[in-house]
Parts: C-alpha cells; sequence; structure tokens
C-alpha cells in the first residue's frame, strides 16, 4: 500500500503543498520549503510520462517507489543547500555597537 502511494503524483503534491503552507506559517527556517518544493516536483516528473519513463527505462534495477524517493531527496537537498547559503550571506548584518 505505501508502495502505490510513493508512486501517486497527487499524494507528492498535496504533501508538497501542506509542507509550504506548514512553511508560511510556522517558519521552519527553509527546511520545510525546500521538502515541499522538492515534493512538488517530484509530483510533476511523476505525472509526466516522457520524463518519468526515460529515468526507469535507464535505471532497471530500481522500482517505481524506489525511484521516487530517490528523485524526492536529491531535488530537496539541490534547493536547500544554495538557499541556506544566500540566506547566510544575507542575514550578515552590521553591529550598532562595533566602533
Amino acid at each position: 500500500m505505501i508502495y502505490e502511494l510513493l508512486s501517486n503524483y497527487i499524494f507528492w503534491v498535496s504533501l508538497g503543498i501542506a509542507l509550504i503552507i506548514i512553511e508560511i506559517f510556522i517558519g521552519a527556517e527553509f527546511y520545510s520549503l525546500s521538502i515541499g518544493l522538492a515534493s512538488t516536483l517530484t509530483g510533476f516528473i511523476i505525472s509526466s510520462d516522457d520524463i518519468y519513463n526515460f529515468l526507469i527505462k535507464n535505471l532497471t534495477f530500481l522500482n517505481e517507489w524506489q525511484l521516487a524517493l530517490i528523485i524526492w531527496a536529491m531535488i530537496s537537498l539541490l534547493i536547500l543547500i544554495p538557499l541556506k547559503m544566500y540566506m547566510q550571506k544575507s542575514n550578515i548584518e552590521d553591529d550598532i555597537n562595533k566602533y
């Protein structure tokens, strides 16, 4: 049952939207935003048959749900790392007490 859920694009898009809403209301330092964006992108990749069939044909040792999790993890890291690096650089403020 869980394997069918992980290969369903509606699950991924719903999870992504929920995580983005959580990020808006709670503000979890962009962790749930990056995971939510990765979830929606994974759902769109699963729904577009051309890209997903291309990936499945080249990676025959993986099942559909394993490939979906790998895509989700890679996209979330590709979003999170540059976003955190950018936010660390932009949060540097001059100290008013620095002489």
